[in-house]
């Protein structure tokens, strides 16, 4: 032991080390520390020092120093040294003496050493040294480098901290990365982080390793693994799906990902399992749709299933949907949808065999289909050359914008149906009916219809006596001719008279008499010969051929065209118009050979006139015998309403599940009925006309909802709307009728609630109505939209329990008096039940719900 007291013996020279034991460095430390720090660098210089003084002991003793001393920079020290040559062979002789456990420490520092530098010369003194290091950053690296096989334990953080090293650059290391993860079991927890390991690198090596050994991860990140390839397209992520073979288990990739690998997938027969696999029919890879067809080829061919198949043909306008339902003969179950697919895809035959006598098929069809599926049926109609197809096309487009005169034109010629041609010079002028003068004399074809064929052939020689015929605008007339005629065709006043003294005024009534449609002929005559201008002038305009050709106002028949009243005229008018046109025409004969071209336009006028004035056309026989008019079958009354004819006829109004809707038949005649509600834009052009006050609501008058049918509206509201537009409010029963079409179903698509026809509360989500154009499969068998559900309608009856076990039979329209309006269709508030057009329910006059409005109405006797 030291003495107390006494002083540590310093070292005499430099060179001297003195070697302590563990116990007298411990002793020492806290004292030595400067001390220790300094002997540490002297051994690095003594390590490395080249004189030849003393040059062996320094080396030994610095060598002895460093492979001893704790201190982590001393191992640094001779590292640096072994790598750059300096003594090499002592060195690494002196490294090779350490052992665990008591050198284990600068074991793992040489193993950090060569981990951070990469030295080959470390590597290789490790190697023969064959210690690993036991460190857990570093030991799994130091047994491979090693060469020793290393079982990680079976636990995903095992995994991970061994694919840390997988970016390692050595190749031992990481071939033993590989080996060690091989034998690995092949189970999902375990295989999670290595797919996370490569879809974090894009390692082809990592790519390999799980496609060779099928290493699946769990569901969760197969169905990632899905979504992330379905949205960026990936071959590499594709390649490594397909080898594992695993599909989604997700519903909303679960198919894609089985079509993708080829599986045969079979669906539920039922139209929401087909809805949605049909999702994918857009998809640009080629292996789903095909696996999408081969799916649909496996279902029954049922109405409901082909439903599903034809809407999502005509929504995506699919080619191979297109293919597939007409080559297996898949019949929609909705007519609608089997008219659109027939009359699409040029099949007349199949449509006529739809029976749609009225073209509501037709019409709900064209206005379902898209713009480039609308130029197909129009050319079905013209290529069918089937008079039936075509009188759809009248029946239904008649009137409505899209309606292609021209198109309508060209199909009854390719039909060869004369008579339809004929009748089609209704709603037409002369100057239209030329170009069917001129297809007759070419074709050599005549109407059936007798009073028709004769009226043609007489429009055919006067035509063929005509030559070639063109047609140009004539110049501008005057500008003091212009102002006169603008007052002229100005509006009427209660005191003009044709027997004005003053020749200019009486000139003016009887020009503008003449325009309203009164017999002028005796007046016109006079004033012709009348030596006042103003009244010759009057007469000129009106009638060419009674003025007299030395006449100052003969030039005005060149400046507007002495056949232009003519060609102007109508061909379906009232029999005493026509008498006034044939009077004229013996006139124009009268005046010899300068008349004669337009005595040839009258001749043609009035033998066209004649048939559809003497009562011998079929229509006006077939509406004497029934004591029913003939009626356009759908009417434009309003500016964008539409009302379509509902013809007359008895018909089961109730269906007797409520106490105030029993069974009983109701005769009602025609009228007409709104084929959509009154919608916003239509009720603030009301409001703007008239002042009236606008639905509480703030969003009647937001774009957006602008087609959806105005609500908060009482029926007061209703009946002001009507008035002002010249119309109605329907009484129940012709509300019933329409919404229950010619088969009197329960709802107005069918006997069954179909969820899919109609806004109501089940699909409504967050919003209320919908527009008025929406849900064409729900509409009625007379074509009206929103007869069920959307937006409760306003009747004009007073509501009454007991009134329809009492009632009149014909015609009936309501109690004489009540305190609540009748309100029929349920609306986006309702399901089912209060959805039936029977089902009845009533509101005082003045109440307003954010989901009542109305439709109009109109009797067809007006």
């Amino acid at each position: 032991m030291r003495a107390a007291g006494v002083a540590k013996r310093q070292p005499r020279t430099p060179l001297e080390y003195v070697v302590q034991s563990r116990e007298s460095q411990h002793d020492e430390a806290a004292s030595c520390q400067e001390r220790v720090a300094v002997d540490l660098e002297q051994a690095k210089r003594d390590l490395f020092d080249a004189s030849l003084w003393f040059q062996g002991s320094r080396h030994r003793k610095a060598l002895s120093y460093l492979v001893q001393s704790a201190e982590p920079g001393a191992i640094d020290v001779l590292a640096d040294a072994l790598v750059k040559g300096h003594r090499p062979q002592e060195i690494r002789k002196a490294l090779l003496g350490l052992a665990t456990p008591q050198d284990q420490g600068r074991i793992d520092r040489l193993w950090r050493l060569w981990f951070d530098t990469r030295q080959n010369e470390l590597a290789d003194l490790l190697v023969e040294l064959g210690h690993p290091a036991q460190a857990p950053e570093l030991r799994l690296a130091s047994l491979w480098k090693l060469g020793r096989g290393v079982k990680i334990a079976p636990n995903p953080a095992s995994v991970r901290q061994a694919l840390t090293w997988l970016g390692d650059p050595d190749c031992d290391v990481h071939a033993h990365v590989f080996a060690a993860l091989a034998r690995l079991p092949n189970a999902a927890v375990l295989n999670e982080p290595i797919v996370e390991c490569w879809l974090q690198n894009q390692s082809e090596e990592m790519e390999a390793f799980i496609t060779r050994h099928g290493r699946k991860p769990t569901q969760t990140t197969t169905d990632q693994l899905w979504k992330q390839w379905l949205r960026k397209r990936e071959a590499r992520l594709l390649g490594v799906l397909a080898a594992l073979g695993e599909p989604a288990g997700s519903p909303e990739v679960r198919l894609a990902s089985e079509w993708k690998l080829g599986r045969a997938v079979r669906l539920a027969p039922e139209p929401q399992a087909v809805r949605r696999a049909l999702e994918w029919l857009p998809d640009p890879d080629e292996d789903i749709r095909r696996g999408l067809l081969a799916a649909l080829e496996q279902l029954p061919n049922d109405e409901r299933l082909n439903d599903e198949i034809v809407e999502a043909w005509w929504r995506w306008e699919s080619p191979e949907l297109e293919a597939f339902v007409k080559t297996q003969g898949r019949k929609p179950g909705r007519r609608q949808l089997a008219a659109m697919f027939y009359l699409v895809t040029g099949q007349p035959k199949r449509y006529q065999a739809l029976r749609d006598d009225r073209g509501e098929c037709f019409l709900q069809a064209f206005l379902m289909a898209p713009q480039t599926f609308r130029r197909r049926i129009n050319n079905t109609v013209v290529k069918s050359r089937n008079a039936a197809v075509v009188a759809a096309y009248r029946k239904a487009m008649g009137g409505r914008e899209g309606f292609d005169r021209p198109l309508y034109l060209d199909a009854l010629k390719a039909a060869g149906d004369e008579d339809g041609l004929f009748d089609s010079l209704r709603e037409t002028t002369l100057l239209d009916a030329l170009e069917l003068c001129r297809h007759w004399s070419e074709s050599g074809r005549l109407p059936k219809d007798r009073r028709r064929r004769q009226a043609a052939v007489r429009a055919v020689n006067a035509y063929r006596s005509l030559g070639k015929v063109t047609f140009e605008e004539g110049p501008a007339p005057p500008v003091g001719l212009r102002d006169l005629l603008a007052v002229w065709q100005g509006p009427c006043t209660p005191d003009q008279d044709v027997h004005e003294k003053d020749p200019l005024r009486r000139a003016e009534a009887i020009f503008r008499a003449q325009q309203l449609g009164a017999d002028q002929d005796p007046q016109i005559q006079q004033a012709a010969k009348s030596s006042e201008w103003p009244l010759r002038l009057a007469a000129r305009l009106l009638d060419p051929a009674l003025a007299a050709m030395h006449d100052h106002v003969h030039w005005i028949g060149t400046l507007s065209g002495v056949d232009a009243d003519v060609l102007a005229a109508p061909l379906a008018v009232a029999p005493e118009v026509h008498a006034r046109w044939n009077q004229r025409l013996a006139r124009m004969r009268s005046a010899g050979e300068p008349a004669r071209r337009g005595s040839l336009f009258l001749e043609i006028l009035c033998s066209l006139q004649e048939a559809f004035v003497s009562g011998g056309d079929e229509t006006t026989q077939l509406a004497a015998a029934t004591g029913d008019a003939a009626h356009d079958t759908v009417l434009k009354f309003w500016e964008g309403s539409e009302l379509v004819y509902v013809p007359p006829g008895e018909f089961e109004m109730g269906d007797g599940e409520d106490a105030d809707c029993p069974k009983h038949r109701v005769w009602l005649d025609g009228y007409y009925i709104a084929i959509y509600p009154v919608t916003n834009a239509q009720y603030g052009r009301f409001v703007e006309a008239t002042g009236y006050p606008g639905p509480a609501n703030p969003r009647w008058q937001e774009s957006p909802w602008a087609d959806h049918p105005v609500t908060d509206v009482s029926w007061d509201d209703a009946q002001a709307y009507a008035e002002w537009a010249g119309l109605s409010l329907p009484t129940e029963a012709q509300w019933e009728k329409a919404a229950r079409g010619p088969e009197n179903r329960k709802y107005p698509w069918g006997d069954a609630w179909d969820p899919e026809r109609c806004r109501h509360a089940g699909n409504r989500g967050t919003e209320t109505t919908c527009a008025v154009h929406e849900y064409p499969q729900g509409a009625s068998g007379y074509g009206c939209f929103h007869m069920s559900g959307n937006a409760g309608e306003w009747c004009e009856d007073w509501y009454d329990e007991a009134y329809y076990r009492t009632g009149p039979v014909r015609n009936p329209g309501g109690s004489e008096e009540g305190s609540q309006r009748v309100l029929r269709g349920g609306s986006c508030y309702y399901v089912t039940t209060r959805c039936r057009p029977a089902s009845r329910y009533a509101r005082s006059p003045d109440y307003r719900g954010e989901d009542l409005g109305f439709r109009l109405a109109r009797s067809a006797s007006v």
